[in-house]
């Protein structure tokens, strides 16, 4: 019996410093993101006031790069079961995201003075500075109410101005794409690396021919997105309301 409630008791303890070490890792990646968003967003408007959006592109873009790349970890966290999160959602938006910075954007130097690349950028920058930080507070488990309410407010004008910034983006890179062999004439499965190919199973569409066929995809996939997170939204307010009245009447 003593052996046994020994071995529950090392278990139990194992499972707390997993536990533990997880959270410190969440915690510490959610505030590099939002530390390196919130840098972005500073180089960002220096940037815009010295050279308009030439100069926002020029100072903030290689970092907004950068820090969405680094954001296809939040895919594998829901893929290994280290959050609840639908790691297919999660991976088709970051796909997406960093699709247009990467691809289109970084790919096309003659968009680079477009003002829908900086005010996609400022969207997307201002949406992770509340983001991130949120959820660092929720694994800690001292995320504010008003912190909740402004996670799933923000959105509400930031999701358009960054999905009509995309499109936009998009738009008038079409024609510069189609000017480059390497994105116009070649299959996509060029653009991934060779050991991947047979197991991503790509198109043989060209990357520009794949973009024609997002525009009409975006769209659709951006509502469902937005439409859910009003759902989120009514669900996570409305509990945070609940728990807020059930303290209250505790207090009396």
């Amino acid at each position: 019996m003593g052996a046994e409630e020994a071995r529950r008791r090392a278990k139990a303890s194992g499972a707390r410093a997993r536990a533990a070490a997880l959270g410190v890792y969440l915690v510490a990646y959610n505030l590099a993101q939002a530390a390196g968003w919130g840098l972005a967003l500073v180089l960002l408007t220096q940037g815009w006031r010295a050279g308009g959006p030439q100069g926002a592109w020029a100072a903030a873009g290689p970092l907004c790069y950068v820090m969405q790349c680094a954001a296809c970890l939040e895919v594998l966290h829901a893929a290994f079961g280290l959050v609840k999160a639908n790691w297919s959602s999660a991976a088709l938006q970051w796909v997406a995201r960093t699709n247009v910075v990467a691809l289109v954007v970084a790919e096309t130097p003659e968009v680079w003075g477009e003002t829908a690349v900086a005010a996609m950028l400022g969207a997307w920058a201002l949406g992770e500075l509340v983001r991130y930080p949120w959820y660092a507070l929720t694994v800690l488990g001292a995320c504010p109410r008003a912190l909740t309410w402004l996670r799933y407010t923000a959105f509400i004008p930031l999701y358009p101005v960054g999905f009509l910034g995309e499109m936009v983006c998009i738009v008038r890179a079409l024609p510069h794409l189609e000017a480059r062999p390497r994105l116009q004439q070649g299959p996509l499965s060029d653009l991934v690396p060779e050991g991947l190919r047979h197991v991503m199973g790509l198109s043989p569409l060209s990357y520009h021919a794949f973009m024609m066929c997002m525009l009409v995809y975006y769209p659709v996939g951006w509502f469902s997105l937005y439409s859910h997170m009003f759902r989120q939204r009514r669900r996570k307010l409305a509990a945070g309301a609940g728990a807020e009245g059930g303290e209250k009447k505790k207090q009396k």
